[in-house]
C-alpha cells in the first residue's frame, strides 16, 4: 500500500528556473546479507556507479548525505572530486525545513539500497512520494516498481548510467510537463484520503 501523503500541506512547488537535482540520503552502514546465493550489498555499492554522472551530465546534483563520522572526510571528498554538491541532512530540523529543501529542488535523483534492486522489491521511498506531491519530477533507480507506478514521465526509472543521463535530459526537455505529471501521479495513488479509504475498506473486509 502506498505511503499516504496530505497533499494540502504538500502544495506543488513548480520553477522553471534550472535548479539542482537533490535527494535526502545515507551512505552506507546497514547490515548486509546473503540470501538464495545473491548479496544484498550496500546503498554506496549504487551512489558510486553513478557517481561520474554530474560531469556526463552537466546538471548540478546535490544530496544531503548522511555520512558516518569516522568516514566522514574521505568518503564525502570521493562526491565532491566528481562535482557532487553534499550538504549536512541534519540541518533539516523540522518539517518546513524538509519541505523547503524539496520545494527548492528541480527533480530529485537518487539510486536505492542495493537489496531493493538485486530482489526486486518494488520498493519505493516515502520521500519519493513528498517530491511527486512537490510537483517535482523523480528520476530513482528501479527496484520494481514500474509493476505498480506509472512512469517514464513525472516518475522515471534507471537500471545504467546510460539511462540515468537520459532520464536527466528527458526531464530538463519538458520539465513543466514532468511536473504536471509528478503532481498528477501523486494525486492518483499518494492522496491521503484515497489511500486511507482503501486501507479501511480492506480492514472492513
Amino acid at each position: 500500500m502506498p505511503r499516504p501523503v496530505l497533499l494540502s500541506m504538500w502544495p506543488a512547488v513548480i520553477n522553471p528556473k534550472p535548479q539542482r537535482f537533490t535527494t535526502i540520503s545515507t551512505w552506507k552502514g546497514r547490515a548486509t546479507f546473503a540470501w538464495q546465493g545473491v548479496e544484498s550489498g550496500e546503498k554506496s555499492d549504487n551512489w558510486l556507479q553513478v557517481i561520474d554522472l554530474p560531469a556526463a551530465s552537466g546538471q548540478a546534483m546535490e544530496i544531503a548525505l548522511r555520512i558516518d563520522s569516522k568516514d566522514a572526510l574521505g568518503d564525502r571528498a570521493i562526491f565532491e572530486d566528481r562535482d557532487w554538491i553534499i550538504t549536512d541532512p541534519s540541518l533539516l530540523r523540522s518539517f518546513e525545513d524538509y519541505r523547503d529543501y524539496i520545494g527548492q529542488s528541480h527533480a530529485e535523483f537518487s539510486v536505492a539500497h542495493n537489496r531493493y534492486v538485486e530482489f526486486n522489491t518494488g520498493w519505493f521511498s516515502d520521500r519519493s512520494a513528498l517530491y511527486l506531491a512537490s510537483g517535482k519530477p523523480v528520476l530513482v533507480q528501479s527496484t520494481g516498481i514500474e509493476d505498480h507506478l506509472p512512469t517514464g514521465k513525472g516518475l522515471l526509472t534507471f537500471s545504467t548510467t546510460d539511462e540515468a543521463l537520459a532520464g536527466i535530459e528527458a526531464i530538463n526537455a519538458d520539465y513543466e510537463g514532468h511536473c504536471q505529471t509528478a503532481r498528477a501521479i501523486a494525486k492518483q495513488y499518494f492522496d491521503s484520503y484515497r489511500v486511507l479509504t482503501e486501507i479501511l475498506e480492506q480492514i472492513a473486509d
